[in-house]
């Protein structure tokens, strides 16, 4: 009996350990959901400005290409046009121009002409494409430029915003309109980006992997640098919530790719994205615990109440079989299962005594002869 309700009280704890692990599971899952919900939503709204910066750009180069001063390819009327389009708040604006052969010949500022042939971002116009972007380090200062291009046509030839690639040869390519600028704007959004509640820090990663903006404020530095080794770009997979680890921190982080090859890499700090999985899984450690102990305890009374009552009894019987009849019986007051074979016990004990005392009387007496 005593192994049978051992085995039914492990059962119980068996289960309530299942059901606390399943509980915990389902937490943990829903908190996933809620914190990658948290960081795609940071994900999509620093990808938008980084789209709608770029399409500000193409854009604007694109209305400026526009103009016959810029398709009669004569740099006395093209270079007022670069200069009234520089934007006076960025200093890293600059315009310029090449010709058809990617040799430029005119500029915003007062740098040398050279050629530019082998830019990417002159090289895919002069092959066709509508628009053309490459990310650079400027020559003056080392920090990330962004450069977009778009074709130059005869004034007869009318451009819109397309990326369609056009087959040259219906066309007389006139030559290259470049705007390159720093990307000081879309680095400041980054680092006005993170959520009030909880750490977050994004990064801005180029097709080759390097670090092109950061939202780290006191750690920002404008430079290129190589980021390869980030172990949330170990995969090439997006929006898919990982676990981390880098320098002994724990993070959580979300990798999504965007506009021309570059990835957004979103992350938490593990202890505060799943901050209130942590204390749900504390409290409900805590109550099984509290349970356990409870069943426990609750098994040990069980033990204590039924076996010990039945062990004393088993040896008081015992004593009785062997003719010691003036055992006390014990529990016999009590008004309970124990209780009631006490008393049994207690009257088997009484009527043995009985029987005995009429054998040895009938003994004793000593039998008349009838004569």
């Amino acid at each position: 009996m005593r192994i049978k309700l051992f085995l039914a009280f492990a059962a119980l704890i068996l289960l309530m350990g299942v059901g606390t692990t399943y509980q915990l599971y389902q937490l943990k899952q829903q908190q996933a959901v809620y914190v990658k919900n948290d960081l795609s939503a940071i994900s999509q709204r620093l990808a938008n400005e980084v789209t709608f910066w770029s399409d500000q750009q193409i854009r604007r180069i694109t209305f400026l290409a526009g103009f016959d001063a810029i398709k009669n390819m004569l740099p006395e009327q093209q270079q007022p046009m670069l200069q009234n389009a520089v934007d006076p708040d960025d200093w890293s604006s600059l315009l310029f121009i090449t010709d058809k052969d990617g040799h430029a010949i005119v500029r915003s500022d007062d740098q040398p002409l050279r050629s530019y042939s082998d830019r990417t971002y002159v090289s895919n116009i002069l092959a066709g494409d509508t628009s053309a972007q490459q990310l650079l380090i400027s020559q003056n200062k080392p920090i990330p430029l962004q450069c977009f291009s778009v074709p130059i046509y005869p004034p007869e030839f009318t451009l819109t915003y397309d990326v369609t690639p056009i087959n040259i040869d219906d066309h007389i390519l006139q030559g290259v309109l470049v705007q390159c600028a720093a990307l000081e704007h879309i680095g400041k959004k980054f680092i006005t980006s993170p959520n009030g509640l909880v750490k977050t820090t994004a990064w801005l990663i180029d097709e080759n992997n390097r670090l092109i903006a950061h939202s780290d404020i006191k750690n920002h530095t404008p430079k290129l640098q190589p980021l390869k080794n980030h172990p949330a770009l170990k995969s090439d997979e997006d929006m898919l919530l990982k676990e981390i680890d880098i320098d002994g921190e724990k993070l959580v982080v979300l990798v999504s790719t965007i506009n021309f090859g570059w990835r957004l890499i979103v992350q938490q700090p593990y202890a505060q994205a799943f901050g209130q999985y942590e204390k749900s899984q504390k409290l409900l450690l805590w109550l099984t615990g509290i349970m356990l102990l409870v069943a426990l305890s609750l098994a040990a009374l069980l033990s204590r109440y039924l076996f010990s009552p039945l062990k004393e009894l088993t040896a008081v019987v015992k004593k009785i079989s062997k003719g010691r009849f003036s055992e006390k019986i014990p529990y016999t007051n009590q008004q309970s299962d124990i209780g009631d074979l006490a008393k049994a016990i207690d009257k088997m004990g009484l009527n043995l005594r009985l029987a005995l005392k009429r054998i040895r009387s009938g003994l004793s007496e000593k039998p008349t002869v009838k004569k």
